[in-house]
């Protein structure tokens, strides 16, 4: 995808149920994953998927009456995506800044990034 945006709350809601899925997925497979969440209607559903298409998350194909979708950005893409927009909004693009805010008084979280961090550089 060439340029990607920041899709609204819903939709990453609906985008979740799709990348839980195996493609193809319909409506029907979106609203029993979601009923959980709330009682969503498939008009709802249907419009949200709708406009994902058209921001190029998800393609659609008609077979007959009944209209699938497929995925057309991963859920690790569109993760790497908004924590990296997320980092440059409000921690000055600063890996560092982030670490800093979500571990300020908090040694033990300081110590499993460390150990997650030591993990990455081993299977360099």
């Amino acid at each position: 995808m060439e340029s990607m945006e920041k899709i609204p709350n819903a939709e990453f809601k609906i985008m979740k149920a799709v990348w839980a899925s195996t493609p193809p997925v319909t409506t029907k497979m979106v609203k029993s994953l979601l009923s959980e969440d709330r009682n969503w209607q498939s008009t709802t559903i249907i419009t949200l998927m709708t406009r994902l298409v058209k921001r190029g998350f998800l393609r659609s194909e008609r077979k007959g009456l009944a209209r699938t979708f497929y995925p057309l950005v991963t859920r690790d893409e569109y993760l790497r995506f908004a924590t990296k927009q997320f980092v440059e909004q409000y921690h000055e693009d600063s890996f560092g800044n982030l670490i800093q805010a979500f571990t300020k008084g908090h040694k033990r979280e300081l110590k499993k990034i460390q150990k997650s961090i030591d993990k990455i550089l081993e299977k360099k």
